[in-house]
């Protein structure tokens, strides 16, 4: 199968592009900075302009991961239904998201726009599958971690 990941130079892109490749299909990541891994290849896309959207062609299934936690609506919002167009215009026959449990009612805008998001994919034109997950507090372990090599006992504040 012929994979398409948005987002896949990120945590969760770069282990699902891994297991995918492991599993003997082809995969290509787009993001805003292509950098390919081994076995992977990558296309620079960007989802605030729909830049290089036009790669999801030819892939079987696109997976949505790429998101702006920091409330830029371009990309949550309008880079989905970017997405969601190209991918129908190529013929995509699956396009699976990626959302976060327990945001339906939540009053972040961050929060709102993933909702948004959810919407545009279910009115979309391609066949699609939501998965809510819990978020990652990826941040937490590299903090601590870092503080830890460096040998602070304490936080500082600058």
């Amino acid at each position: 199968m012929r994979v398409f990941i948005t987002g896949g130079t990120g945590e969760l892109g770069g282990r699902l592009s891994r297991a995918l490749v492991r599993r003997g299909h082809e995969v290509t990541v787009g993001s805003r900075s292509a950098r390919p891994t081994r076995g992977v290849a990558a296309v620079q896309i960007d989802l605030e302009t729909g830049e290089g959207l036009e790669a999801v062609s030819g892939h079987d299934t696109v997976v949505h991961l790429a998101s702006d936690p920091f409330g830029k609506r371009q990309v949550d919002v309008e880079g989905t239904q970017r997405l969601v167009q190209a991918a129908a215009a190529a013929g995509v026959g699956h396009l699976v998201a990626m959302s976060i449990v327990g945001i339906d009612d939540h009053p972040s805008p961050y929060y709102r726009a993933k909702v948004e998001m959810e919407g545009i994919v279910e009115n979309g034109a391609v066949p699609w599958t939501i998965l809510r997950a819990t978020q990652f507090h990826s941040l937490v372990p590299l903090f601590l971690d870092k503080r830890r090599r460096s040998g602070s006992s304490r936080f500082h504040q600058g």
